[in-house]
């Protein structure tokens, strides 16, 4: 039995102020066989904000 991972991302950032930056990223990730059991699976959500600032 082997397990399959599909994961699907997406991410949006934008430039505030010259050293500043935000971002927002959502990650989905649907697991088949997890764990090599057969017929267990799972969905794994992650949503991410980040604030960035360079100095």
């Amino acid at each position: 039995m082997v397990e399959k991972r599909y994961l699907a991302g997406l991410r949006l950032q934008e430039q505030v102020r010259r050293d500043l930056f935000v971002s927002v990223a959502y990650t989905y990730a649907h697991i088949r066989n997890a764990g090599r059991v057969e017929g267990l699976s799972g969905d794994d959500h992650l949503a991410r904000f980040e604030i960035a600032y360079n100095y």
